[in-house]
């Protein structure tokens, strides 16, 4: 019990000492920047990042050349592990691309 007394002192001394700054205008000058700032136009952000799209899809073309790609598909349908990965990888992308153009709200 005496250690909350003890804060409660010190927080008594604190607020007594420290200098007392008025709330005058406060409000109107935090809305006044936040006006000043423009957000980012809307072409502009869908350009930045099909930007870094573009450049994923060329660093990984690098790192798996095309024709090793083309080598990698299976010439017979076998249902498998890897085809139900497969299709769980493409339902994964599919909710993340819809989820993604719910959340922009602006298409």
């Amino acid at each position: 019990m005496k250690q909350s007394t003890d804060i409660e002192n010190l927080f008594n001394q604190a607020r007594n000492s420290e200098p007392y700054f008025s709330n005058r205008r406060f409000g109107s000058r935090v809305l006044t920047v936040i006006k000043l700032q423009e957000p980012v136009p809307f072409w502009k952000e869908v350009t930045i990042e099909m930007l870094g799209a573009l450049i994923g899809c060329a660093l990984a073309y690098s790192f798996f050349p095309f024709n090793d790609l083309i080598a990698g598909i299976p010439t017979k349908f076998v249902i498998g592990p890897s085809v139900l990965l497969s299709i769980a990888g493409v339902i994964s992308c599919t909710c993340a691309i819809a989820y993604w153009t719910a959340e922009r709200s602006r298409l």
